[in-house]
């Protein structure tokens, strides 16, 4: 168990999940439950499909762009 472990998937029982806190756990629970639900879906629609380097790039750059027009913008009152 190192810092980049953090869950562990028990066959029948369930998910182990641990922390620097009970928040930070929680939500990698709830990251690892969404997971698994698209890894059902695209299962259930025949298979997950590798997503072009191309496309991962373009949206990468259009997150970046939104994020920098969400800046706040400093005044000089």
């Amino acid at each position: 168990v190192n810092d980049s472990n953090k869950a562990c998937l028990l066959a029948n029982h369930g998910l182990l999940v641990w922390d620097a806190s009970i928040e930070m756990a929680t939500h990698l629970v709830v990251v690892l439950e969404e997971a698994a639900q698209f890894s059902l879906m695209a299962r259930i629609l025949g298979g997950a499909k590798e997503i072009p380097a191309s496309a991962i790039q373009e949206t990468i750059a259009r997150r970046d762009q939104f994020v920098s027009m969400a800046q706040p913008v400093a005044s000089d009152d």
